[in-house]
């Protein structure tokens, strides 16, 4: 099973001002989630560097990784803290007006490369056997990655061998849901607007995947509607990647500690 990305959007323009909205609302919950569980101090020092790194246009998201490794980071804490919270961030200078369009723009475009940069390494070098084979899926009308790359590198880090679709089309993500049969799909959303879509899409996908197969919807399309399950067909609805592996049944090889997203 491949554990790389696979982007599947074509010629599709993604709006600065959509991504950063989605950036912004992600980094919320995670953070919210976490000052819920205990308390996490970041290294104001590399946390300045992040926030500099991500504005120049020229900066290289491998180089980005490597300083902030140099400074003691781990991965797991650039995921799951220093990313989002720079996403917050952002957002904040955004709406406060200490940023202008073309500094969010890259901004935003370089938290999404960092991201790549992580997962993409992840799925290179991390090569052990694993113990079950999940698809994160971002649908075609759907601006939001963050979240879903955020829940692939912690669904690796339970030992889940996991493929990441960004930008699905169903007619074109049927070659590569029928190529790996995957023991659970999970779908990351953002918004009710694509409730509808939504809905057909995992019509289509049971019937593809068959009924033994469980579908699982989170992101922060949860926070609109206390039945998203129900109102999208699903098997289950959670923003917490642990409780959505068990849901599904998944056996996990780690017991690492991961946050939701």
């Amino acid at each position: 099973m491949t554990d790389g990305p696979d982007r599947v959007r074509k010629g599709q323009r993604v709006e600065a001002v959509d991504t950063l909205a989605s950036l912004a609302n992600e980094a919320l919950k995670v953070l919210a989630k976490q000052r819920v569980e205990g308390s996490i101090t970041l290294g104001e020092k590399p946390m300045a560097f992040l926030r500099r790194s991500i504005l120049k246009f020229d900066s290289r998201s491998a180089d980005i990784v490597q300083r902030l490794r140099d400074m003691r980071l781990s991965d797991h804490a650039i995921i799951d803290h220093y990313i989002p919270e720079t996403a917050r961030r952002l957002g904040a200078d955004w709406v406060a007006d200490r940023l202008g369009f073309a500094d969010v723009t890259i901004g935003s475009a370089k938290l999404q490369s960092l991201l790549r940069e992580l997962v993409e390494e992840e799925s290179t070098k991390n090569l052990r056997a694993r113990t079950a084979g999940v698809a994160v899926i971002v649908m075609a009308s759907d601006y939001h990655t963050l979240g879903a790359m955020v829940l692939t590198m912690q669904l690796r880090r339970l030992g889940i061998s996991t493929r990441l679709l960004i930008g699905v089309d169903f007619e074109e993500s049927l070659p590569a849901l029928r190529a790996d049969r995957f023991d659970a799909v999970f779908i990351s959303a953002s918004s009710t607007k694509m409730l509808s879509e939504l809905q057909v899409f995992i019509k289509k996908l049971r019937s593809e995947a068959g009924p033994g197969t469980p579908i699982v919807v989170g992101g922060s399309i949860l926070g609109t509607n206390d039945d998203i399950k129900t109102l999208t067909g699903a098997d289950f609805a959670t923003t917490d990647p642990v409780e959505a592996v068990q849901l599904c049944q998944l056996k996990i090889s780690k017991s690492n500690n991961v946050k939701a997203v």
